[in-house]
């Protein structure tokens, strides 16, 4: 289990690093070309699945009509199956996905990420050690060792967002502020608009946070209740087709919201494609961390690694975090992930 974590915790760190030079403009062209690498790459992986197929998954002794047969396992080693749940679990994310682009206009980079990727952590580990949303309640060997480790994580999620990579761009953003707001007849009026909008961004990437940290309970409830096959992998090819459907769905409606003027950047489709395939490749192994660890076990370790990846591409690679200040809060910020993740993984043995 050690390596399918480490494998997504790299790839949900790495992803964005192809379109990291490119223009995203309001990202949602961006979103839709990922994802559509997504639904590719998971075409392949049912292809490598039928060229290598494992041993169909075993009937429980009851079984005794095609119906059920259909709801527990693939009638053969070469069946390609579509979940209609598992389809669900795609669609939450790639709604949340979509949230997260008015979240940035409304409250900004930082304290989005803060608020939907706390939540999205909360979430999925709550769903899984409370047993939410009809799953079982995992049992844990040392309950004390899992809280404390959660708490080290969520701490840490919050100093990753106080890393500054570019104090000159704070300045000339802070400074643009301030110049659209001189000669404001009404600036009562322009602080309630400040305070909804506000207040409206931290709604949405509350929402956001909690799809992305339900998008793995529709196939953990089918895999719980032996509404279809056992093994994880069997779920991923409807997870992003949910994925991609969704990611569509919403891409027609930015169109039409546009007037058919959607802000396209041609040389953004082959990063966004690499972006996409790194993407699906670390979801790929959080679907078999998940099974092989637990939902309380597996999200907190693979929500807070991401960071520390994503900052030592900062520090070694494109040289943006730099100064004692953030280097100090870099420091911290990893030291808790790993105690963090060390507690989790003690949890469960």
């Amino acid at each position: 289990p050690v390596y399918p974590s480490a494998i997504a915790v790299l790839g949900f760190g790495s992803n964005f690093v192809p379109v990291k030079r490119f223009e995203t403009g309001d990202g949602m062209f961006y979103q839709w070309v990922m994802c559509s690498a997504i639904f590719i790459y998971g075409v392949l992986l049912q292809l490598l699945l039928f060229l290598h197929p494992y041993e169909s998954d075993a009937l429980p002794p009851s079984c005794a009509n095609a119906t059920t047969l259909m709801l527990t396992a693939r009638p053969d080693a070469h069946s390609v199956k579509l979940y209609p749940f598992a389809i669900l679990g795609g669609a939450l994310w790639a709604t949340g996905n979509t949230m997260a682009v008015p979240v940035i206009n409304l409250i900004g980079l930082s304290l989005g990420l803060l608020i939907w990727g706390c939540t999205n952590m909360l979430v999925g580990w709550a769903t899984g050690r409370f047993g939410l949303f009809g799953l079982e309640q995992e049992a844990l060997a040392d309950e004390g060792l899992n809280y404390a480790g959660v708490c080290f994580v969520l701490v840490a999620l919050a100093l990753y967002t106080l890393i500054r990579a570019d104090a000159k761009a704070e300045v000339d953003d802070g400074l643009l502020l301030q110049v659209g707001e001189v000669g404001s007849s009404k600036p009562a009026d322009a602080a309630m608009k400040k305070s909804l909008k506000r207040a409206a961004g931290i709604l949405l990437a509350m929402l956001s946070g909690a799809f992305y940290g339900s998008n793995f309970t529709p196939n953990t409830y089918m895999m719980e209740q032996k509404l279809g096959p056992a093994k994880p992998l069997d779920y991923v090819f409807s997870h992003f087709t949910g994925i991609y459907l969704t990611s569509t769905f919403w891409f027609v409606v930015y169109c039409v919201g546009m007037r058919s003027a959607p802000r396209i950047f041609p040389r953004l489709v082959l990063p966004s494609m690499l972006s996409g395939l790194v993407w699906a490749i670390a979801q790929t192994c959080w679907f078999i961390s998940n099974d092989a660890l637990s939902l309380s076990v597996a999200f907190p370790i693979i929500t807070s690694g991401p960071g520390a990846v994503g900052a030592a591409w900062g520090v070694f690679v494109f040289g943006e975090i730099k100064g004692r200040r953030n280097f100090c809060v870099l420091g911290a910020a990893l030291s808790l992930t790993i105690a963090g993740c060390v507690l989790i993984g003690l949890s469960k043995n």
